[in-house]
């Protein structure tokens, strides 16, 4: 079509191409627009669907019937939605306003084309047939530049948030690989290991060094925010540290090789929507189901009995969101989750709180047989029961992020510092109230 202008009546042809440097502007202002409007309603819609998570999920209902939260939280949800559909209205109106300038640009475009034809006819430049011919093909022509043009003015509106993307990627850590499996043959050494995490001022870790050896119970036990947790992570390759050095039998693993080589069970462990099997199994993808290993690692933790009388057995799909969903209680979940860090065949398991929704007769059991349960395993015990830490091997006490204790119970017991103090506090709540201070301490 645009050769056939060009041997009809040549001067159209610039005239229609010209006629899109408007709608190129107009597409620019808007992509503009647009990112601004989207980064603007981001922190928004954010806030919007956590509240629809809050007023729609079982795990929520409890509290906020309890609470009677449910009638404030509906009226922040319509305050945000209100806010946001002013802010909508706004943004459509400026983008009406645009797309009203771009149709007005393509009708000047067309009209000074069609301008250009009855000029040159005027003029006798253009016999009547070829002027009705060139009057088609610009109407033609500019509705096809036009199509084009809008299509240009969408990739311009996606341009920005492409940049937003690319800026994304390049702070995005390198993808990580599955690892490489090591057994642990004599010890895993956290050498003067700092960490802060992004944000934050103060280290979480500030030069911490610890030992597991092989086969023995290490715990670590401090007050909420001593730095258990993020240095339970360093060992399991989630986190790198920032200083220091992680050895696995005296030579320096990669993040992913450690996070092969260890099992992990989180305080906020997950409840996954699978089978019972499915939930144990999955901590170890890297081989097919053992149904036989399954069981025998649920019975090890003391939940075969509580499993066998699922309607489905093992192969009850858990959570009752599902239609045909079952559930457990709290204790028994986190004996199931137990049984997922131990299905993980690794010589290396870290155990975050794992008797936090344990009763004091479930917790006893757990422990009296810790060492059988974890079949030779060495591992990692993080707990704020200090009940539950004597049976360790060593006991690491930390406080603002340092390790400032470290030995058996009995030795920290008779050092008098911070365990000692730690101890004898919890023990106390356990004592009669017209105990004496001394039998108390004696006690302790």
């Amino acid at each position: 079509m645009g050769g056939a202008l060009v041997a009809i009546a040549p001067l159209m042809l610039p005239v229609l191409l010209l006629g899109g440097i408007p709608t190129i502007v107009v597409a620019r202002r808007t992509s503009v627009l647009e990112f601004a409007f989207a980064r603007r309603v981001t922190l928004l819609g954010q806030r919007r669907g956590y509240l629809k998570l809050l007023l729609s999920y079982r795990f929520t209902a409890a509290e906020l019937r309890a609470f009677d939260a449910t009638t404030e939280l509906l009226r922040r949800h319509a305050e945000d939605d209100a806010q946001y559909l002013s802010l909508l209205e706004e943004h459509v109106r400026k983008r009406r306003r645009y797309a009203f300038a771009g149709l007005v640009a393509s009708a000047l475009t067309l009209g000074g084309a069609l301008a250009v034809v009855v000029w040159l006819t005027a003029a006798g430049r253009l016999s009547l047939p070829d002027a009705g011919a060139a009057a088609i093909a610009a109407r033609i022509l500019g509705g096809q530049l036009s199509q084009v043009f809008r299509s240009f003015g969408s990739l311009m509106e996606a341009s920005p948030f492409l940049l937003d993307l690319a800026k994304f990627h390049e702070d995005y850590p390198p993808g990580r690989s599955a690892g490489t499996r090591h057994d642990l043959s004599t010890s895993l050494v956290v050498e003067e290991a700092s960490f802060t995490y992004p944000g934050q001022e103060r280290p979480a870790l500030d030069g911490v060094t610890v030992v597991v050896p092989r086969g023995q119970v290490v715990a670590l036990v401090g007050e909420n925010g001593s730095g258990k947790t993020t240095l339970a992570k360093i060992m399991a390759g989630l986190y790198a540290p920032e200083a220091g050095r992680v050895l696995w039998d005296g030579s320096e693993l990669d993040g992913d090789d450690r996070r092969a080589s260890c099992s992990i069970l989180f305080q906020d462990f997950l409840k996954y929507q699978m089978s019972v099997a499915d939930n144990v199994a999955i901590s170890d993808t890297t081989v097919p189901i053992d149904r036989g290993r399954i069981e025998s690692t649920v019975e090890r933790v003391g939940i075969a009995d509580a499993v066998n009388r699922l309607p489905h057995g093992f192969d009850t799909v858990m959570g009752i969101e599902l239609e045909e969903g079952a559930d457990l209680s709290g204790g028994q979940w986190q004996r199931l989750a137990l049984a997922r860090a131990l299905y993980r065949d690794r010589s290396l398991v870290i155990l975050d709180e794992p008797s936090a929704a344990l009763d004091p007769r479930a917790e006893h059991e757990l422990f009296a047989d810790v060492r059988g349960v974890l079949g030779g395993r060495a591992a990692v015990l993080i707990s704020h029961r200090y009940s539950s830490v004597q049976l360790a091997d060593v006991i690491y006490v930390m406080e603002g992020g340092r390790v400032v204790e470290g030995g058996t119970h009995e030795e920290l017991v008779a050092l008098g510092g911070r365990y000692a103090e730690l101890y004898a506090l919890q023990a106390q709540a356990y004592l009669a109230p017209s105990s004496s201070p001394q039998r108390s301490e004696r006690n302790a």
